[in-house]
């Protein structure tokens, strides 16, 4: 249990540093892959990707979409 914790943290480290974005607790977005990004219902937003999938960020994820890219 503490290895997967560290596994973790060292996975989120990378995130932070890279060209990865945490969209929500089970999605991981590759922000080089975004086509578009739009608003969504209650303050989530609606990631469009080069290959035609939606992945809805949640709100609390949000504030780093927009850092990251630019917003």
């Amino acid at each position: 249990s503490a290895s997967l914790v560290g596994s973790e943290m060292c996975i989120r480290d990378r995130t932070r540093a890279s060209k990865f974005f945490r969209a929500s607790k089970s999605t991981i977005i590759n922000t080089t892959k975004i086509s578009h990004v739009k608003p969504s219902m209650s303050g989530r937003f609606e990631v469009y990707l080069k290959n035609g999938e939606c992945v809805l960020v949640s709100r609390q994820y949000v504030p780093e979409l927009k850092k990251q890219i630019g917003l």
